[in-house]
This record gives structure tokens, sequence and C-alpha cells, in this order.
């Protein structure tokens, strides 16, 4: 299928073969990657992504995830996972903002992003339910109830340009993700 064909591409550019990037982009929803396919479903919660000019390579951010967690930590984020699924089945951004929360991976990647904690915290403080990386970085996402999109965009920029990093938001929601078109003529 073309979420395989895409990891192929996704392992050139990163080292691995990961669907964990690609499916949500090609597919649109929320999807959960495992290693016998990929569910999707159907999520409308609205989000704003703050992307940062810094660079941050997917083979940097994977190379800081760490080789082993605690018990504790691992009962948490799987916790925090189940929150978040139920969070998107049910279109409740409180649900989704506790969930986004992980103790593993996360504090690791934010080291590579500039200015990430007084990003995060301005958007809290603007409104947001829930923050953290988009995927390897260096974007940051935060999930909100609609209102209060562009405060908590506006709040992310400026928390940005006061650690002298420019960057961009985008008040948005969950995508339908790719559309084929074709030319028939």
């Amino acid at each position: 299928d073309l979420v395989s064909v895409a990891a192929k591409g996704e392992a050139v550019v990163s080292g691995e073969a990961h669907a964990d990037n690609v499916a949500p982009s090609l597919l649109g929803g929320f999807t959960v990657v495992t290693d016998d396919g990929v569910a999707r479903l159907d999520a409308a919660v609205p989000v704003v992504a703050c992307l940062p000019e810094i660079s941050v390579s997917t083979r940097d951010a994977r190379g800081v995830v760490p080789e082993s967690a605690t018990m504790d930590e691992v009962v948490t984020t799987v916790g925090n996972a189940a929150t978040l699924t139920v969070g998107m089945t049910r279109d409740d951004p409180e649900l989704v903002g506790r969930g986004m929360n992980d103790d593993i991976v996360t504090p690791e990647r934010t080291k590579l992003i500039t200015g990430y904690e007084a990003v995060r915290e301005a958007a809290l403080e603007a409104g947001a339910t829930g923050v953290t990386v988009s995927g390897a970085g260096p974007g940051i996402l935060a999930v909100c109830h609609r209102g209060d999109r562009r405060a908590i965009a506006s709040a992310m920029v400026d928390a940005f340009d006061a650690a002298g990093v420019e960057s961009r938001a985008y008040q948005t929601a969950i995508s339908e993700g790719a559309t084929l078109y074709r030319d028939d003529s």
C-alpha cells in the first residue's frame, strides 16, 4: 500500500522505515501505527501548529530517544496514549490535551528545540489543553477549543520571538489527508 511505500522513502531521509509520520500525512485523521498495519479514525479536534525556523533532523530526534524506561514511565505513557485515543474518538480537546503528556521521549526531544518550555507555557496560559512536540520536531502542536486558537497562536509566536527564534503558527484542525487528483483527459 501507499503508506508502506512512503515509509520506505522516509527510511532514505531518517534511516528507518517508520510509518508514524507518513501515515497521518497520507490518510489524515488520527492514526495509530502498529506492526500489523495502520488504524485510522476521523477526528476534528482544533489545533495550533507552530513551526520555528530551526532545523531538527528526524535522525537526530530519534537518536535522543532513551533506550530504556522505568515501569512507572511506561505505565503512565500507555495510560496517556489511551486517554489521547479516547479524546480523539470523542473530539474532546480536554481529554486529548491530558493524553498528550509523555515522560519518555518528549523531554529529550524538547532539548533540541530552542524556547520549547517558554512556548509550551505560553500556549497553556493562552488556553491550550495540551502541548507537545509534533512528531520528531521542531514543530510544536497545541490542542485547544476552537475559540482559543488565535490567542494560542499569537502566544506561541511571541514566546519564540522572545527566545530569538522566528516562527509561524497555523490555526487548523486534524485534516482529511492527501487527495489524489487525476486528469483523465
